[in-house]
């Protein structure tokens, strides 16, 4: 019984290791006032034996103006809430709650919530090689 209490707790404290660490790298590349919240991190998929997933939420606030960055990975994102403007190097689109978009790995691009009073609600679905950050920070 005392072996499985440890193993319990041991697995439970790598969970939330894996949670934080996957939340201090997107704290670099994207504002403070962002809220995030980590759906599912680092999940190892079993179609690839270097592939990972992660799935994470996002508020942000209104006005919000995102970095310029760009995704490992393959990436989805679903906009619960509000709308998001996305500038990316082909193009600005503006993706509206119930819609989704799909940004091609390497891709520069940067988002806003143009909004100057309303919040915007998404969820991130990225699948990459396994240790690649979510997103890399564009100069």
């Amino acid at each position: 019984m005392k072996c499985t209490l440890t193993i319990v707790a041991f697995t439970a404290a790598f969970g939330l290791a894996q949670f934080a660490q996957a939340a201090e790298e997107m704290e670099e590349y994207t504002a403070p006032e962002a809220e995030k919240t980590v759906l599912e991190s680092r999940t190892d998929l079993a179609s690839g034996a270097d592939l990972e997933a992660r799935v994470i939420k996002f508020t942000l606030p209104a006005d919000h103006k995102g970095g310029r960055h760009y995704h490992t990975g393959d990436l989805f994102v679903y906009v619960e809430k509000g709308e998001l403007t996305v500038f990316l190097e082909s193009g600005e689109k503006t993706v509206k709650a119930g819609e989704a978009f799909y940004e091609i790995p390497g891709q520069t691009m940067h988002a806003e919530n143009m909004s100057a009073d309303e919040e915007v609600e998404l969820i991130v679905f990225q699948v990459g090689k396994k240790g690649e950050p979510l997103m890399v920070k564009a100069d």
